[in-house]
């Protein structure tokens, strides 16, 4: 359940948007003003704990409205996207059901199998004619017009940890040895290029803008990856619990705390002088995303916004 908010730390305190059952803190997108998140158990009346639902908000308003409800037994992945007119999101493989992505209209109504997948995905976005979607072996993509999906990558040994579309590429953290790589191919997915080796383990999510990919290491650091090659460096280190990412104007922000028993978690800006932005009572923040000047966080047992 969502907890009491507290403001922290020279900025705007973070707002309740509502209150659901369960939020399931690896499915958060934004996009056309709005913002989807997603909630499990007995988030749209059911009294079955495998329902879930998916919501939509308008980016600074607070009606929640339901886009879908339903699908007992099957549980979400991580990640979510929009194609302008629908809401996408995955599932995992459970009790003989295969794991897939699913497609609602915005406005709300049934939604539709829109592929099916080796298993849940780490990752899913869409470029306007495909919806791309990576699982911890493979990355695919499908017609947004319908379609089977095609393997455009599936990296040795597998360890896919994130997945995103970044401009006219495809960019993947990928588990090599004791660390990491990322890994970028085109839409197509011709010409795989290791653009950076890491010495540590990429962990969830990661962020980008126009020059840099920032991900996330061990939890403990922030590295900046220049998409033209350049050599890494360290934005920050000594972070605890790191996971969420999202970045404007080049300045990274993310959530600390991880998951752990505490539940006091803190969504921070990184620079020169690191500063807290807002607390928030919740199990973790898995995944934090910013569009016109709001942050938004979701997680379990979070989901808010705060001005930034």
């Amino acid at each position: 359940m969502l907890m009491a908010l507290i403001g922290c730390g020279g900025g705007s305190q973070p707002e309740l948007v509502f209150d659901p059952t369960a939020v399931w803190g690896l499915n958060l997108a934004v996009g056309g003003g709005r913002v989807y998140t997603t909630t499990t158990g007995e988030s749209c009346g059911s009294l079955d704990a495998s329902d879930h639902a998916v919501w939509s908000f308008p980016n600074g308003g607070d009606a929640a409205e339901l886009v879908f409800c339903g699908g007992s037994g099957q549980f979400f992945g991580s990640g979510m996207a929009t194609d302008g007119d629908r809401v996408l999101w995955p599932t995992h493989g459970s009790g003989g059901v295969e794991a897939a992505i699913y497609a609602a209209p915005i406005a709300g109504g049934d939604r539709e199998l829109f592929a099916t997948m080796p298993d849940g995905a780490k990752g899913i976005a869409t470029d306007g004619e495909f919806v791309y979607a990576a699982t911890s072996t493979e990355i695919v993509r499908v017609p947004l017009a319908g379609g089977p999906p095609t393997v455009m990558f599936a990296p040795d040994g597998g360890g896919i940890t994130w997945f995103d579309v970044v401009g006219d590429t495809l960019v993947a953290t990928v588990l090599a040895n004791s660390g990491s790589e990322v890994v970028t191919l085109g839409l197509d997915g011709s010409s795989p290029t290791t653009l950076a080796t890491l010495v540590d383990s990429a962990i969830g999510q990661f962020c980008f803008d126009a020059v840099t990919i920032f991900v996330i290491t061990a939890g403990t650091d922030v590295v900046q990856v220049p998409r033209d090659g350049s050599p890494t460096t360290l934005v920050a280190t000594g972070l605890e619990g790191a996971r969420g990412c999202a970045v404007q104007g080049g300045i990274v922000y993310t959530s600390l705390g991880g998951l752990d028993t505490r539940t006091t978690k803190q969504i921070v800006r990184l620079g020169p002088e690191r500063t807290v932005i807002g607390e928030v009572e919740a199990v973790f923040i898995g995944m934090i995303a910013i569009q016109d000047d709001v942050l938004h966080y979701a997680g379990s047992g979070g989901f808010g916004r705060i001005a930034l």
